[in-house]
Parts: structure tokens; C-alpha cells; sequence
């Protein structure tokens, strides 16, 4: 199976087709709600775009989701052509924009495709890309003399904590390659997945 991979860092482009101006970026989505929070920066950033077009592959909860939208593009013409770039990469995670302003000209259904594709095309190739690795949130407590031996083992897990607070023990929460757990769990047992 070919190996996934998702975008770290992008920056926006922007180009002309026979007077239209289309802008595209390719954003790390790792949920439904970071891709609807950029949809709202977008939509802010553009309010007087003829055309807010987008395509999206997002695993959530170990579900694949997949959607693309033309906003009004012929229908097939806009999304479609943004998510085959998106699966031909095998991003993951990941969603591209893209904004038209209709310069005046009509490109037709085959130029519309070409040009959404050309857009996704400079998106990704203007993004940082790197390889995919699925991660889960655990939750553990620890004695307060435990501490050094998770930090060592967060190092050696390449894990990370997202939040600490202190009780009667220290609670954490923890994100963790999810090829990695089942092995950090024989060393931490008491830590549950969330």
C-alpha cells in the first residue's frame, strides 16, 4: 500500500486564465471543524469571489472523508478536478481552496477542469509535504515519581502531551502514533485511549 502523506506548511498562489483570477491554498485539516474554520477564513478573506471552490480527504474518528464542492461551477467542472489531485498525491488530512474571480471570458466545462486542476496542482506544489502518521489521544495518571521515566518514553515514542494537571496524581493527556500504542501501553498500563 502506498504510504499516505499530508501537508505541513502551504502558502497561497495565484494566477490568470484569460481574465478570470484564481487563488489557491492547500490546508492541513485534521478534523471536519479546522476544515470549517479555514472555509470561514476563506469565505471572510473573499467575500466578493464569484466562486469558493473546494475539495477535502479527511480521516476523522477512522472514518475517510471525502468531499468536493463547485459553488456554482458547472457541475463536475471545479471540485472534482481539485480532489484527483488531492487523491493522486495521497494527501490525507488535507484540503484545497480554491476562489475564482470570472474575468469575463467563459472557459467552458474543459477549460473550468483544467483550470481548477492546474490550481490544485500549483497548491500542492507549493505546500510542504510530509508523510502521514495517524495519531490518538490517551489519557494516563502517574505518581509524581513516575514522571521521568514517561518523559524519557515520550521521547522515545515520538509522543507528546497536550495537557498536565496536578491531583492527587499527575493527569495527562497524551497524542501518540497509533502504531505505537499498544507497546507504550504494556509500559504504561493504566493509560486509556480517548
Amino acid at each position: 500500500m502506498t504510504k499516505l502523506s499530508t501537508i505541513e506548511t502551504s502558502e497561497e498562489i495565484s494566477w490568470i486564465e484569460k481574465h478570470s483570477r484564481f487563488i489557491a491554498v492547500a490546508k492541513a485539516c485534521k478534523d471536519i471543524a479546522s476544515f470549517d474554520n479555514y472555509l470561514s477564513q476563506v469565505k471572510a478573506a473573499y467575500p466578493d469571489a464569484n466562486h469558493i471552490v473546494y475539495a477535502y480527504t479527511i480521516l476523522e474518528d477512522d472514518n475517510m472523508r471525502i468531499k468536493c464542492f463547485d459553488d456554482g461551477e458547472p457541475s463536475g467542472t471545479a471540485g472534482k478536478p481539485i480532489l484527483s489531485h488531492i487523491d493522486g498525491k495521497r494527501l490525507v488530512n488535507t484540503a484545497i481552496f480554491v476562489v475564482r474571480y470570472f474575468g469575463g471570458v467563459k472557459l467552458g466545462a474543459g477549460g473550468l477542469v483544467r483550470a481548477y486542476s492546474h490550481s490544485a496542482r500549483l497548491a500542492i506544489e507549493a505546500a510542504k509535504i510530509i508523510p502521514f502518521t495517524q495519531t490518538i489521544s490517551v489519557a494516563l495518571s502517574l505518581d509524581y515519581n513516575e514522571q521521568k521515566d514517561l518523559t524519557y518514553n515520550l521521547k522515545r515514542f515520538n509522543a507528546k502531551i497536550l495537557a498536565t494537571s496536578y491531583e492527587h496524581q499527575v493527569n495527562y493527556t497524551i497524542t501518540i502514533e497509533q502504531s505505537h500504542y499498544e507497546e507504550f501501553k504494556k509500559l504504561f498500563p493504566e493509560c486509556k485511549k480517548l
